[in-house]
């Protein structure tokens, strides 16, 4: 089953939340709809975690997803 996680921002517990579903067997998808100067790292996180995180942050973003 897949996840679609959408928020304006995510943290660490949003990523360790995310990284128990994928524990469980689920496939969490993290979409982060406001720029962050940060994202790489949240990026990168989720990687290690097992899950994937997009910044959709505009409309053509989004379209690119």
């Amino acid at each position: 089953v897949t996840i679609l996680v959408i928020t304006p921002s995510a943290g660490e517990a949003t990523c360790h939340t995310l990284h128990h579903l994928v524990r469980a067997g689920l496939n969490p998808v993290l979409l982060v709809i406001e720029r962050s100067n940060h994202f790489g790292q949240l990026r990168e996180r989720a990687r290690r975690l097992g899950f994937r995180a997009y910044e959709v942050a505009s409309e053509r973003a989004l379209k690119t997803l």
